[in-house]
């Protein structure tokens, strides 16, 4: 996952999700490079890609992963719940060393 910003709203992208869709993956690659290049984007706010949610269903061109976990309402699984956590700890991280 990449973050960029230190402080105010996060704003979290998810993409790559199901793996027989993969173009929000590159798309995300490209928002990351757009937001590396131009930093006054994200100004006053912070900015969270993950580019690849499912990864293994994208290397596979499956829908859901090897667990089978991603459905087609996007229920709440383990995985985003995991992905969730990771995301809340990066914001506490942040405002510690702020």
């Amino acid at each position: 996952m990449a973050v960029f910003g230190q402080a105010g709203d996060m704003t979290l992208v998810l993409s790559g999700i199901h793996g027989n869709e993969p173009t929000s993956a590159g798309l995300a690659l490209q928002l990351i490079r757009h937001l590396r290049d131009n930093p006054q984007v994200y100004q006053g706010r912070r900015v969270g890609v993950v580019t690849a949610v499912n990864p293994d269903g994208l290397i596979r061109g499956t829908r859901e992963n090897a667990l089978e976990v991603f459905d087609r309402t996007f229920s709440i699984t383990v995985a985003l719940q995991l992905l969730a956590t990771l995301v809340a700890f990066i914001g506490i991280l942040s405002t510690l060393m702020s």
